[in-house]
């Protein structure tokens, strides 16, 4: 049975200051008719464990991953592990977070709670595995249903078959990342400890010094405007180049992650799964493949295992199974991404405290140093990003900036049912406010998500993309009118003062219900308005057209 615990984290200021930014007075008190809102992610392990003083243990990420973002809801977090141990997991772990021991995917709770219907239900399953035995294809079936049923799962095992137990049979996860071709040892391994540490020493233990690894996020150059993979966005960054994570930990013999192989191959590892493992897009016959997000170098020579025949991999992988009716996936080459080993030093000796230091020394007030609060980001980006739709989390994006610097200002008075050049101006201000807040792209991400949710998506990829030199009509100026048709119907039914919020909220039995219909009648209403502003303007192209044609003959 799970232990009893409170189901909402509180935020961390400290781990906020270190990228800037400061939580407003009065988001709490507005988020709490929301809570229902929060994203409820399922932690499995069956190798590592829960426990603060383990070096292969997850708490150091677990406590960076359940603070919440400044302007949302901190995730609830369930942790489970496979064995029938108790010790697997803290006092303190099981004090902050329901526990569940002995987990299986099938006749738990927890499993229950995986794929039933109810409010309870999980949005996302994170997979840290170390053992290879497979595990009974029945399980592998629930995974496979949770994630057809649109869920989010992270994955990660470590060298050689380290993980394949868990995530080497899954679909779509097992063609990812490499479950068990990359060595250990020898010239041919991976390792990301490409440079001494800053006392000198080159050995096993510099995986736990303060230097991590430097990655190269892939940047989509589409839209004309180079963008990072959201999960690699860094918040309150106007520049593209800069405002990007690019580290992660090291580690001296790691795994690799692929963009997918061979997609129309069918899928027959366990029956009674869907055979078309990676579905084609809406009107295409092309099949959506997953991507890399990020690229690392292998270039390292520590003392113990010697130096590798140098190369890029894949260091990070995403699936955006949204655009074809699936869940979307991350895969990281390894979970010394996320162990306390290379996070805070934990179990390699006093000399090294990993990504930051104690604070006295010997104590346990861990402060990260700049590198660890990227990585921390990255934690938080893997959540939002794979989180099933739900329009709430968007829904309190728009209202939390309302009441905020730059829209205070430049937008103090929305009016009801602006014309669409004005609703374009609107998308403006409110795409530059969430760009400033979240970093680049966010709203592109937004307005991205709204149109995924129709019908004719992939017809609309011109607007939702890029420019189009085939056509008059102004993407950037489309997806502007959508964004701002949205916050202008969000915003028209907030009162004046942020404290008044809640009181609103709290009016509303099922805010979800409240939420999607607002965002559905949103939508329609962009795409009704907006193609009959662009068709009045095609209309009077074609008479000046025909007027400046007959005048020169």
């Amino acid at each position: 049975m799970p232990s009893k615990v409170n189901k909402a984290a509180t935020p961390v200021a400290r781990d906020l200051s270190v990228i800037g930014i400061r939580r407003p007075p009065w988001l709490d008190d507005i988020l709490v008719p929301w809570r229902i809102c929060a994203q409820r992610i399922l932690v499995v392990a069956d190798g590592l464990d829960f426990n603060e003083d383990n070096g292969f243990g997850l708490t150091r990420f677990l406590l960076a991953l359940e603070t919440a973002s400044p302007y949302g809801l901190a995730p609830v977090i369930h942790i489970a592990h496979r064995a029938d141990d108790d010790n697997v997991a803290s006092a303190a772990m099981k004090a902050k977070f329901s526990f569940h021991k002995n987990f299986r995917f099938v006749n738990s709770s927890a499993a229950h709670a995986l794929m039933n219907g109810s409010a309870r239900r999980f949005d996302q399953l994170w997979i840290f595995g170390i053992g290879s035995a497979p595990i009974p294809d029945d399980e592998v079936r629930v995974i496979a249903a949770f994630m057809a049923a649109r869920g989010g799962v992270f994955a990660t095992g470590d060298h050689e078959n380290l993980g394949f137990g868990m995530g080497g049979r899954l679909p779509r996860i097992r063609k990812m990342r490499e479950w068990s071709a990359v060595p250990v040892g020898g010239p041919g391994r991976i390792d990301t400890v490409n440079q001494p540490s800053p006392d000198g020493e080159w050995n096993f233990a510099s995986q736990s010094d303060t230097l991590p690894q430097r990655i190269f996020p892939h940047f989509d150059f589409a839209s004309g405007s180079p963008l990072a993979h959201p999960l690699l966005r860094l918040p309150r960054s106007s520049d593209p180049r800069f405002g990007v994570i690019d580290v992660l930990p090291d580690h001296p013999h790691e795994s690799e992650c692929y963009a997918g192989t061979a997609l129309h191959e069918p899928y027959n590892l366990v029956s009674g799964i869907d055979t078309n493992e990676f579905p084609t897009l809406p009107g295409s016959t092309q099949r959506l493949s997953p991507q890399i997000a990020a690229t690392s170098m292998s270039g390292g020579r520590i003392a113990e295992k010697g130096p590798v025949a140098p190369r890029c991999f894949g260091a990070i992988s995403a699936y955006d199974g949204h655009r074809v009716s699936l869940g979307r996936i991350v895969c990281d080459a390894t979970w010394h991404h996320f162990v306390n080993i290379n996070l805070d030093g934990t179990g390699a000796g006093a000399s090294r405290s990993g990504l930051g230091e104690f604070v006295p020394p010997g104590s346990a007030n861990f402060v990260p140093n700049a590198a660890f609060a990227k990585i921390a980001q990255y934690y938080r980006n893997i959540a939002h990003w794979i989180a099933p739709v739900r329009w709430c989390r968007w829904y309190l994006d728009l209202v939390a900036i309302r009441y905020t610097f730059p829209l205070l200002e430049e937008l103090p008075e929305v009016p009801p049912r602006p014309p669409w050049p004005e609703r374009v101006r609107i998308g403006a201000l409110v795409e530059a406010a969430l760009d400033l807040r979240d970093g680049r792209g966010s709203a592109a991400l937004l307005v991205g998500e709204l149109l995924a949710m129709q019908p004719a998506f992939e017809a609309l990829a011109g607007v939702n993309g890029r420019d189009d030199d085939a056509t008059l009509v102004d993407a950037t100026g489309f997806r502007r009118g959508v964004l701002g048709t949205l916050a202008q119907a969000v915003f028209e039914g907030l009162p004046a003062s942020p404290w008044q919020v809640r009181r609103q909220f709290e009016k509303n039995k099922d805010p979800h219900a409240v939420v999607d219909k607002l965002f559905a009648g949103a939508v329609r209403q962009a795409l009704r308005d907006g193609p009959a502003h662009y068709a009045q303007a095609a209309k009077a192209t074609l008479a000046t057209l025909a007027a400046l044609e007959k005048s020169g003959r």
